[in-house]
């Protein structure tokens, strides 16, 4: 957890008057080192890391969807407190941040009305982003938590790098009172992205909050480049083209019949960093040429663009400084068949928003010889199969099967969760039934002693939460929960794995063989981080 303790005074030393050495000290000359980032002092690897990082995508959720353990309301909450688009921008600065010293990139995509942990794909999911952002507020009981995240796949499903925000905390904009929120966020995206917490209180790593910070310390960068890798230079970077005016990344050969080219896979390596292409104009070329610098659904990059003629003559730029992982296009009517233009692309910003990947993409209107296309010989339209048919007819469609309520409900909110008392062997509830496409059921019961508890409920996805209601463990069909202490209270919750209904299934809560006592199995994947806020 992350703990905020107060510094105590510093000590005064008492002044001691030095004696004179007998001899004079000599100087000795020593050999150079560098000071390296230490593997777990200053980071820590969680062993768990994106399959395809140069893809990732985040979205934020939509309120009123179910996160959690509660009903998502991050947006109004801190559009209240912070301001619209400022925690926004906050929360996705901290994921340029990592963006902008390695090899990954980030883009922003819309999200859906899904609740967190809905059952897809860990990475690639069309609904919403792979890393999604929510919130709530938390119980009273657990006041010291700040927000929550889990860590890349294969944890879980969907929730594989997703955050949960405790809107109940006070989050400001870099204050020295409350907790500033994009400090918070730049440590739990270093979770989502595969990183543990470091010993190093000067890392954002580090498990308590001590106060507004403006960026990675080395041995953060030294985490997450020890798990994908410093930022790459792209092909033509790693050539020494495209870095100066001298060496220009030459688009006219890619221009295909119509004036057009694209070029992907060209990256702002750093801060600061500028690529620069030029094209000449088709010889016929009559109107208007147009540059688009493009990272939208590709990377966390703000561009800037600008357009020259051959002499160095500004013709056109445009940037928004404003926006990330977004397009921007210039263009000029003044187009002169022959003549070579010249183009700078940039970030528009001083910050980790000018690192990125994008695609250029160059096109001239009326500047390619005509070349007439040939009549294509007419193709006969295949007659359509017809549908099969039942001898008798059109089938009819049945009508759907009302699932009864089980003897159990409602307990489908946790207040109401069926108690199941104390396991000390294995207990089974059979007849269930999510009588609902939506419908949850939830349980209670009470470890008899530590070890591995398994929860098993065939068809259903499972859910357990602690007796603070936080989630420790989560999966389909079954899950094991490391329990450290005797007498502890879990909650069980149980939903449908395909969204559909389901008018019978059990769970079976099956408790550690004395045998086992006291052995530590290895610790469930589904596992969660927490960014305390305790003085």
């Amino acid at each position: 957890m992350l703990q905020f303790r107060r510094r105590s005074k510093t000590r005064h030393e008492d002044r001691r008057a030095w004696k004179k050495p007998r001899s004079q000290p000599g100087c000795e000359r020593l050999e150079e080192r560098a000071l390296l980032a230490t593997v777990g002092y200053d980071y820590a690897l969680s062993g768990f890391r994106w399959a395809n990082p140069t893809h990732l995508t985040y979205s934020v959720a939509s309120d009123g969807v179910f996160w959690g353990h509660g009903t998502n309301n991050l947006n109004a909450t801190l559009n209240a407190k912070l301001g619209m688009g400022v925690w926004q921008r906050e929360f996705a600065l901290a994921l340029a941040t990592w963006q902008s010293v390695a090899n990954i990139n980030i883009a922003q995509v819309s999200d859906s009305w899904n609740s967190l942990g809905t059952p897809g794909a860990s990475q690639g999911d069309a609904r919403f982003g792979d890393i999604r952002i929510g919130g709530y507020g938390y119980p009273t009981s657990d006041a010291s938590t700040l927000a929550e995240s889990f860590f890349p796949p294969p944890q879980g499903q969907t929730e594989a790098g997703d955050l949960q925000v405790n809107t109940r905390m006070d989050f400001t904009n870099n204050s020295s009172s409350g907790y500033d929120f994009f400090t918070v966020m730049l440590h739990e995206t270093g979770h989502s992205l595969g990183l543990q917490h470091s010993k190093n209180p000067d890392t954002a790593l580090y498990p308590s909050y001590r106060g507004p910070r403006s960026g990675l310390f080395p041995g953060d960068i030294a985490g997450i480049q020890a798990i994908y890798g410093p930022r790459k230079l792209d092909a033509y970077q790693s050539q020494g083209v495209g870095s100066s005016w001298t060496s220009t990344i030459d688009v006219t050969p890619r221009l295909n019949g119509a004036g057009q080219a694209s070029i992907n896979d060209v990256s702002l390596t750093r801060i600061g960093d500028t690529e620069y292409f030029s094209v000449v104009a088709p010889n016929n070329a009559s109107g208007s040429l147009t540059i688009t610098a493009a990272a939208a659904n590709t990377s966390m990059l703000s561009p800037k663009v600008s357009l020259f003629d051959s002499n160095g003559n500004l013709l056109s730029v445009d940037a928004n400084p404003n926006a990330w992982s977004n397009n921007i296009t210039v263009s000029t009517s003044r187009v002169v068949p022959g003549q070579r233009y010249l183009i700078a692309v940039s970030g528009a910003t001083s910050d980790a928003f000018s690192v990125g990947a994008y695609q250029l993409q160059v096109g001239f209107a009326g500047g390619a010889s005509y070349t007439p296309t040939p009549t294509p010989t007419p193709t006969p339209t295949p007659t359509p199969t017809p549908p099969y048919q039942q001898p008798w007819g059109n089938p009819l469609t049945p009508a759907p099967v009302q699932v009864p309520a089980d003897r159990s409900e409602p307990n489908n909110q946790l207040i109401q969760a069926t108690q199941l008392g104390v396991v000390t062997g294995t207990t089974v509830v059979g007849n269930l039934s999510f009588h609902t496409s939506m419908d949850l059921d939830y349980f209670a019961f009470r470890t008899n002693r530590v070890g591995i508890y398994q929860v098993t409920a065939p068809g259903a996805k499972i859910r357990v939460f602690d007796q603070f209601g936080r989630l420790v463990a989560s999966g389909a069909g079954q899950v094991n929960i490391q329990v450290m202490r005797a007498r502890t209270t879990l909650t069980v919750e149980t939903s449908s794995a395909d969204g559909a209904t389901n008018p019978n299934y059990s769970l079976a809560v099956a408790a550690p063989s004395i045998r086992a006592r006291g052995q530590f199995a290895r610790r469930f994947q589904q596992r969660q981080h927490r960014f305390a806020a305790r003085w």
